[in-house]
């Protein structure tokens, strides 16, 4: 009787065992390297789309920190002015009270 196959000649040739074994694990080693490639090529894509999605973002808030930087140097600036006009205003009170009381001690 002929026997066909490879279990058969396993027993008589371990050398062939161990080529089928070795060829059977670099095989799963490819797979699992290739699998693995495409899956980071796949996450590199998602978190690309991200990274952008976040400049924009960050575009965008930088931007409103400026505005917001500025109104706050605008607002600043009137405030100094306000504290000028302020104390022009009281040393005009303090003159004019001053010449208030001049004239009613002159005019006694």
């Amino acid at each position: 009787m002929i026997q066909i196959g490879l279990i058969p000649r396993a027993k008589e040739d371990p050398v062939l065992v161990m080529g089928v074994v070795a060829l059977t694990l670099a095989l799963g080693g490819w797979g699992a390297f290739a699998y693995s490639h495409w899956s980071s090529t796949d996450t590199n894509q998602e978190l690309r789309v991200q990274f952008q999605a976040l400049q924009g973002e960050l575009a965008l808030e930088r931007s409103h920190s400026q505005e917001t930087f500025a109104n706050l140097l605008e607002c600043r600036t009137r405030v100094a002015n306000l504290g000028l006009q302020l104390k022009e205003v009281v040393e005009t009170q303090d003159r004019v009270l001053d010449g208030e009381k001049a004239w009613t001690t002159r005019s006694r």
